[in-house]
């Protein structure tokens, strides 16, 4: 099976740290809540089989549009990921709260950044993105590893 494969090759990298962005795409269709819970519930079941002390930070999805309108379920997709990491002490990166909250697509749409139907991004709104997230993996680092060792 090819998502066990998955799993598998992900193990035998041996990372140090797993970055998980999704979302987005659960937020577009008939969203519900459960569904989206067990299927990520799952998803980390079978990513702590083969990896299960190496930390994990999600990406929330970036704000976005649902047939013509603010997307309101991706609110509850953040709530369901903000939640389970907290359960699972696992980090999180808010995109949507960095991008500028609910409604800033149609500010990145006027900087040419994101596309006309206001769900995807132009290769320089992927790009900022990258960078934004970049930035703030980096601080979070520099800012960890130089605090003082507690002693013992």
């Amino acid at each position: 099976c090819t998502e066990n494969l998955l799993f598998q090759q992900m193990g035998m990298l041996n990372p140090d740290l797993i970055i998980i962005s999704l979302g987005t795409n659960d937020a577009q269709g008939n969203y519900r809540n459960d569904v989206f819970s067990s299927n990520l519930n799952k998803f980390m079941a079978n990513l702590r089989t083969s990896n299960p002390s190496v930390p994990v930070l999600f990406t929330l999805p970036p704000d976005s549009n649902k047939r013509g309108k603010h997307n309101s379920d991706l609110a509850k997709v953040e709530k369901a990921l903000r939640d389970y990491a907290k359960d699972n002490n696992c980090a999180w990166w808010n995109l949507s709260e960095v991008m500028g909250g609910s409604g800033s697509v149609g500010k990145w749409r006027t900087q040419q950044m994101a596309s006309k139907d206001l769900l995807h991004y132009t290769p320089k709104g992927y790009m900022l993105q990258g960078y934004l997230f970049y930035q703030a993996l980096i601080k979070s680092y520099k800012s960890f590893s130089e605090k003082p060792a507690k002693r013992m």
